[in-house]
This record gives structure tokens, C-alpha cells and sequence, in this order.
């Protein structure tokens, strides 16, 4: 049995199975040995099994009140205990809030207005100096002020400005050098995004002219100029029509699979149910669900169970 279950969780670290079908295959195989089922509830969000109600798994050494981690991969970005509060209010816009980020994942960050998404997100890329917030943000396994983190993150804010006279491939020139990669180097590297996002035809136009959904599209080519581990995106299909939208999503899915985080926040959650795997949702600044997903409807019914009315 034991040797089964790894198997599972091989098939699961490498997206053979999603975490519900690992769930009722542990069940399938525990049941086949009389032992007691793991039921959904002693699976915690973080893809672990509690085994504080399971007092044996078969050939498996189990110590009371242990967690076993079913995951051997390692978060591209820990936040832990953090809480930032703003002068001038009487509640923390976010509350000692504690969750994982996974390379390879299409993380949705969901919450209604006022919940602290946009708070989180600047905390993790840097926008507040680590004086203006208490807990911990780890990028990569270093503190998320360290240079090196800055490598390694992509971000893509809710609005796009742009240069008034500057080109498109001249704008992505600029930003390359800005980089670090010398003048060849740039001159590869942006007829590759320029290629790699459908935004060859635009190139000699000027993306300050360019409509919602194309600067979203220039906004993410500039996000990938030094292959980023994770994107970070506040609201990025706001004011997009559907096929922008649709190409937006597209793109994002294929970096995906490419193997890079995708942590995004939005209030459209059919849409972003569609395409996530993962899930935090905050409610007044505070994590009331953290943990795996499978469609839109999985998003909808945890968002109404979780996410206080008014």
C-alpha cells in the first residue's frame, strides 16, 4: 500500500492526477485494507494529509498530531504571518495572512473589494520596505527585498502607462538594456516576445495609442524580458473585451506550462475558475481558504461558503 500511495503522489507532483482524484484514490486504497479511510477533511490546503484522526496507514510510521507533506516541491514564494497596517485606520488591511505560491500553477487570489488582495501584492513585490509590515515574505527561499528576487518576478500592475512617442519594439529595446542584457542580446530577446505574444504586426506602433487589451499584452511581454519564475497580477483582464481577454488567458496558460507561477487576483470568478488550479481567498484581510481547486464552480461555492455577505 505504501509504495501505491507514492506512486499517487508522483503522478500528483507531476499534474498526472489533480488533488481531488489523489484524495479518492488514498480513500480507494485505504478502504481496500480495512484501514481508516482518509476522509477530505484530514486533507489541509496545503496538500498535505492530517493524520490527527488517522491513528494508522499501513506499514506507514505515523506520530500523533504529524502532518505529512505529499508535496516534494518546494514554494517559489512563503508568506508568512504578515500583517500591514496603515496609519491613520483602526484595522490591519491585512491580518497575520499565511499561504504558498507554486512554480507551475495557475494560483487564483480572490476576495471582495476592501479584502487586502492589492496590499498583498505590493507586500510581495517589494512596493513597502520591510519596516512598513510585520511576518515574513520569502522569494526563492531569500527575504523578498533581496536583489536577487528581483530576477525572478514578473508583475504586472491593473493600469498600463506608456511613453507618448516610443515605439513598441524600441520601448522593449529599452527595458531589455534596463535588464542587463547587452544590445544583441535585446535585439533577440524582443523579436522573441514580439514573436512568442503575437505582437510582431504592432512593433512600429506606439503602445500608449495601443487599445486595453493590447498594452495588457505589451504590459506582460515587458514582464517576461528577464524570464521571470513567477507573474504577479493585479486585475490584469479589467476593461478587456472577450477576445482580449481570451488571448490574455491564452498566453498565460502556455507560461504555465512552461513552468512559471501565475498569481493573479480578479473579481471574475467563472472566468479565472476556468483556467486556476490553486486557491487563496482573503475576507477582511484575513486567509479564510487556501488549497486546491478543479473548475469555476469549485471557486463560486467556496467564495459564497467563505466570503462574508455586506
Amino acid at each position: 500500500m505504501k509504495e501505491k500511495i507514492k506512486q499517487l503522489m508522483d503522478l500528483k507532483d507531476r499534474n498526472k492526477i489533480n488533488w481531488e482524484q489523489f484524495k479518492e484514490e488514498v480513500n480507494l486504497i485505504l478502504d481496500s485494507t480495512n484501514e481508516n479511510p482518509v476522509q477530505s477533511n484530514n486533507f489541509n490546503s496545503n496538500n498535505n494529509i492530517n493524520v490527527n484522526q488517522v491513528s494508522q496507514i499501513n506499514q506507514i510510521p505515523i506520530i500523533q498530531s504529524q502532518t505529512i507533506d505529499l508535496s516534494n516541491q518546494k514554494p517559489i514564494v512563503e508568506i508568512k504571518n504578515l500583517t500591514k497596517h496603515y496609519k491613520g485606520r483602526e484595522k490591519s488591511a491585512i491580518n497575520n495572512i499565511s499561504f504558498n505560491i507554486y512554480e507551475g500553477r495557475f494560483h487564483a487570489f480572490i476576495g471582495a473589494n476592501g479584502a487586502g488582495k492589492t496590499t498583498t501584492i505590493k507586500s510581495i513585490i517589494g512596493a513597502y520596505s520591510k519596516y512598513k509590515f510585520s511576518g515574513q515574505i520569502l522569494i526563492n527561499g531569500k527575504p523578498n527585498d533581496h536583489l536577487e528576487v528581483k530576477k525572478i518576478i514578473g508583475y504586472i500592475p491593473e493600469d498600463a502607462k506608456f511613453p507618448k512617442k516610443m515605439i513598441l519594439k524600441d520601448y522593449l529595446y529599452v527595458m531589455t538594456r534596463l535588464s542587463g542584457l547587452s544590445s544583441s542580446e535585446s535585439k533577440k530577446k524582443v523579436n522573441t516576445i514580439l514573436r512568442d505574444l503575437k505582437l510582431e504586426s504592432l512593433k512600429n506602433k506606439k503602445p500608449y495609442n495601443f487599445s486595453s487589451g493590447q498594452k495588457k499584452r505589451v504590459l506582460l511581454a515587458q514582464s517576461l524580458i528577464h524570464d521571470p519564475k513567477i507573474l504577479i497580477m493585479d486585475e490584469p483582464a479589467a476593461n478587456l473585451d472577450p477576445i482580449a481577454r481570451h488571448d490574455l488567458f491564452d498566453s498565460l496558460v502556455n507560461l504555465q506550462k512552461q513552468g512559471k507561477a501565475i498569481f493573479i487576483s480578479s473579481h471574475i470568478l467563472d472566468e479565472i475558475g476556468k483556467y486556476a488550479n490553486q486557491c487563496t481567498i482573503l475576507d477582511g484581510g484575513e486567509v479564510v481558504f487556501d488549497g486546491a481547486i478543479r473548475s469555476s464552480d469549485d471557486l463560486v461555492n467556496l467564495y459564497k461558503q467563505y466570503v462574508k455577505k455586506g
